[in-house]
């Protein structure tokens, strides 16, 4: 399996020529229709802290969330039991330049794509050859579940992709320690260190992240013991220590509360939050199954108007991963071969262990898998070339750069049609807009997903208030938090019914009668999705007469 033909080197013009297409062909994908659809509440969870750190307000802990106090501010370690504050700090710095707005949320998961890309390159190269290099991004390019869970909704996760490449990568640098050039400086990096210093804080921004510890100490065991072995003791104290340094929020969180630790054990005997059970693990690893090939083949993004897929996904990677393994068994001892090998062991060990989960077994926690399938791949091509089988070798990767691609533009199409359904609608943009200029600071939030995203699109001028409840039915609270929230001209919000996650319409109306007020629904406004299918809706409530 010999990657290096076809005359590139590193430093060959094609090469780099290739490397810069594949983060602009990733670009014009990613970037296009990018405010589309809506800012959606989850891709929001961690950000309303974002903006109080950038403006220096006071911040809302999560509930559990102790903080820590420094200089006078309290600073945020985690957004729930198992997700940490990493991302809400990367954009706390973004949206101190910026002010909040989608345009800043977005574009910077955009730009964390483009160096996923180039960590995919850097790594692929130094493994497997530039040709393997040059072939997997630019199937990573055009993939459609890299480009859209990439340019919105899983900002954790994304952070969580970096941790996992750049470790991989650091951990396969010959030398212990490089040299970073900036300008006239050269600034010497303890490579073991930052490793060490990636993965913890991968684990800090999800907890999931021990998937990939455990997939790493795998490898080792079964591959790279020899080698590391070899490494100086102080190499492996930089490893700890850098892990310590990342992990040191999380850690801390657990000493004092107890409560990732506590999610963890529950989830042995009990099912999770999101209902699943870990003693169940053959329908466990089944489900992950299904939602490993929606991963696969880009079946997933519905919320953009519409559903695709690339049904030839599934048969490209089995062969191309049938083709690789037949490469490792003829010929073992090569490095590259094994190199191959460990990166299917990576992809198999995480997709048997994310069949337990502390949450839920969703296709969005593969994404750290990503460059894997696209690797594969491309040494499945390379091999065929050199066994003159040029045709097929061709036809791998090409009919799936082409078969991805015409998923991605259709689900474009969908958003340009669409704008996104109902909570994802692009009407999200008017709605919190007409908040903020008509002064409606406080309205109160009667269902479940306009808070966070409201407050994040105003730049934390709008902050509305969840009076809703999360029961089924309204709670015995609800009717004192109605009456507490109604004034002359107080404004209530609301997504439409078709779309009610908590429905308390009825309830409220009944409520704010019993007040002695009505629902003014000549001033009640509206915002429609595309389509015309209402979206959102503003109350006014006044004096009954």
């Amino acid at each position: 399996m010999n990657t290096g033909e076809w005359g590139m080197n590193k430093n060959s013009p094609i090469l780099h020529l290739f490397s810069r297409l594949s983060i602009l062909l990733y670009l014009a994908l990613a970037a296009h229709q990018l405010g589309l659809p809506g800012l959606y509440y989850d891709e929001a969870l961690d950000l309303p802290q974002a903006v109080q750190l950038a403006h220096g307000w006071p911040v809302t802990l999560f509930p559990k969330d102790p903080g820590v106090n420094l200089l006078g501010y309290t600073f945020p370690l985690m957004v729930i039991d198992y997700v940490g504050a990493v991302n809400t700090y990367l954009m706390a710095a973004l949206f101190a330049f910026t002010g909040g707005h989608w345009a800043a949320v977005r574009w910077f998961q955009v730009m964390v794509g483009c160096l996923i890309i180039a960590l995919s390159f850097r790594l692929a190269r130094r493994w497997f050859g530039p040709l393997v290099a040059v072939i997997a991004t630019l199937l990573l390019a055009v993939n459609p579940s890299f480009i859209f869970w990439s340019r919105m909704g899983i900002s954790v996760t994304h952070v969580m992709a970096l941790c996992s490449l750049g470790s991989l990568l650091l951990f396969t640098l010959h030398a212990p320690r490089f040299k970073l050039h900036v300008s006239r400086f050269t600034l010497s990096l303890h490579s073991p260190f930052f490793a060490g210093l990636l993965l913890g804080l991968g684990v800090w921004a999800k907890f999931l992240f021990v998937w990939w510890l455990a997939a790493l100490g795998g490898v080792y065991a079964a591959f790279c013991y020899q080698h590391w072995r070899r490494w100086p003791w102080r190499d492996w104290l930089a490893v700890g220590a850098g892990a310590l340094v990342g992990a040191a929020p999380l850690l801390y969180y657990n000493l004092k509360t107890s409560e990732t630790l506590n999610l963890l054990l529950n989830s042995l005997n009990n099912p999770t939050p999101n209902g699943v059970n870990n003693q169940n693990f053959l329908v466990n690893f089944q489900a992950r199954l299904e939602q490993f090939r929606i991963w696969l083949d880009g079946s997933y993004f519905w919320y953009n108007g519409g559903l695709h897929a690339n049904e030839w996904a599934l048969p490209i990677y089995g062969a191309a991963l049938a083709l690789v393994l037949m490469g490792v068994v003829r010929m073992w001892r090569g490095i590259q071969q094994q190199r191959a090998l460990v990166l299917i062991i990576i992809l198999a060990v995480i997709l048997i262990l994310s069949s337990f989960t502390v949450s839920g077994i969703w296709a969005t926690h593969l994404f750290i898998l990503f460059p894997i399938p696209q690797i594969v791949v491309a040494l499945a091509a390379v091999w065929l070339w050199g066994k003159r089988l040029g045709m097929l070798a061709l036809t791998l990767p090409l009919a799936l750069f082409v078969l991805d691609a015409r998923v991605t533009f259709a689900y474009h199409a969908d958003l340009a049609r669409t704008g996104g359904p109902g909570r994802f609608s692009s009407a999200i943009y008017e709605f919190a807009n007409y908040l903020d200029q008509n002064n409606l600071r406080t309205p109160a939030a009667l269902d479940w997903g306009l808070e966070k995203n409201t407050f994040v699109l105003t730049d934390g001028r709008v902050q509305p208030i969840e009076i809703f409840g999360y029961s089924p039915e309204p709670d015995e609270g609800f009717s004192e938090r109605v009456i507490a929230s109604l004034c002359d001209g107080c404004a209530f919000i609301n997504v439409d019914a078709a779309y009610a996650v908590f429905p308390r319409e009825s309830v409220f109306r009944q409520v704010v009668a019993e007040a002695g007020y009505r629902v003014a629904d000549e001033e009640t406004v509206l915002f429609r999705e595309r389509s015309g299918q209402p979206a959102f809706y503003i109350y006014r409530v006044r004096p009954a007469p």
